[in-house]
């Protein structure tokens, strides 16, 4: 008898335990213990959803009369950067009808990095511009965008010899001769949006806490928090009816569920969580393109990244549907995984298949080889056709430019 009563008592304290337990890993991590269904619906809790009428609007960009894109099929052989850097590498690069412009860095020897800039007007010849300012010069751009004063570009630079760095705000109003602005509260900048009365970009302190400028000039900044909780925003654009950002809600460790705000005034914001499939329900996003029939974002998702746990991700895009709503369209297809927007409001797309024209963002047409031997890291459209950039990887890692041409 005392032995069944041993038993039995130990089988309660045994409960009483796992029940401690149990209720510690759900304060501590709700999702782990809830699983995704738990997560995605603590996050919708925490995704404020503000002006409900604001997101039964599709978003979509501000297009114009533009004549389609009729790419030749054939990338050109007779591109290049005129007096070039040696080594380097091209991260980004936006185009007006007539001009292009590609940023970067370039190796300075020693292990040091400082911007790099160059533009071109037909897309084949590439030059070198010229950046001025005071100060510190070592550093690297990562985005560029038509707008303000003619052309932003955004990045850091290095303010000291113990790696402490902050963001810049480049500008110019021709793309080949460029100013640096003041050294701004954040490091980096990473991303600049331009917009009917002014622009917005997105940075980071040195603590990863997401901030939000904002400017009327592009030339002065103001910083503040965008009032998301724990959320970041990760691409900006400017629609039709105001502005569309993608990120991500932070769940803990590195499990995360994309989203999409929207905001008239860049001030105020509407959130959304975006659609994934049940298997792989975490993800981010990485660009947000307003075109003429739709919006497209583009990111990925993955399994939980927990620890012990898998974190391979698939990439995927959203487009926005008539009632407002967002469709994961091709989870798991690369197609969209650098994009960008045509003067006429169709999509653009670059991946290992080759170059995908698309007017919905949903049904996509190949119409060329993707490029050799360069490793493209962003695409734009100019005037006489499609380029791209990005770097070339063998005897060091070097700046690279393609133009895949209109038919004549």
């Amino acid at each position: 008898m005392a032995e069944q009563r041993v038993d039995r008592s130990r089988f309660r304290r045994s409960r009483v335990l796992i029940a401690v337990l149990a209720a510690v890993v759900l304060i501590g991590s709700a999702y782990v213990v809830l699983g995704p269904p738990g997560a995605i619906n603590a996050a919708r809790a925490r995704c404020v959803t503000g002006d409900v009428a604001e997101l039964e609007r599709p978003p979509i960009g501000n297009v114009g009369a533009a004549t389609a894109l009729r790419p030749a099929g054939t990338w050109a052989d007779d591109v290049g950067v005129a007096d070039g850097p040696p080594l380097g590498v091209f991260f980004d690069v936006d185009a007006t009808a007539d001009q292009a412009v590609a940023v970067g860095r370039i190796e300075a020897g020693g292990g040091v990095w400082r911007p790099l800039i160059a533009t071109t007007s037909d897309g084949r010849d590439w030059r070198m511009s010229t950046i001025g300012g005071v100060g510190q010069t070592d550093g690297d751009i990562v985005d560029v965008v038509a707008g303000g004063p003619g052309w932003l570009a955004a990045g850091s630079v290095i303010t000291d010899d113990r790696g402490g760095s902050a963001g810049v705000v480049w500008w110019s109003d021709d793309g080949s001769t460029w100013q640096r602005g003041q050294l701004q509260p954040v490091a980096p900048v990473h991303r600049i949006a331009v917009g009917e009365d002014g622009m917005l970009a997105l940075g980071s302190d040195p603590a990863g806490s997401a901030w939000l400028g904002s400017s009327v000039d592009g030339l002065h900044w103001e910083w503040r928090d965008p009032g998301i909780g724990r959320a970041v925003f990760e691409a900006i654009a400017w629609a039709s009816d105001g502005w569309v950002a993608g990120g991500r809600i932070l769940l803990g460790g590195d499990d995360a569920l994309p989203a999409v705000w929207r905001s008239a005034n860049g001030v105020d914001w509407s959130c959304r969580l975006l659609p994934t499939p049940r298997d792989v329900p975490y993800g981010w996003t990485t660009s947000v393109l307003p075109g003429g029939a739709t919006t497209l974002i583009t990111g990925a998702v993955n399994q939980s990244c927990s620890p012990f746990a898998s974190c391979a991700a698939l990439t995927a895009s959203w487009v926005a549907t008539a009632d407002g709503a967002w469709r994961l369209i091709e989870a798991g297809e690369a197609r969209a995984g650098l994009a960008t927007v045509a003067p006429d409001g169709s999509f653009v797309a670059l991946d290992g298949g080759g170059v995908w024209l698309s007017i919905d963002g949903v049904n996509w047409q190949v119409v060329a080889r993707p490029p050799e031997p360069g490793v493209p890291g962003a695409l734009a459209v100019l005037g006489q056709g499609i380029v791209s950039i990005g770097a070339t990887y063998g005897a060091g890692v070097r700046p690279w430019v393609g133009l895949l041409p209109n038919e004549p």
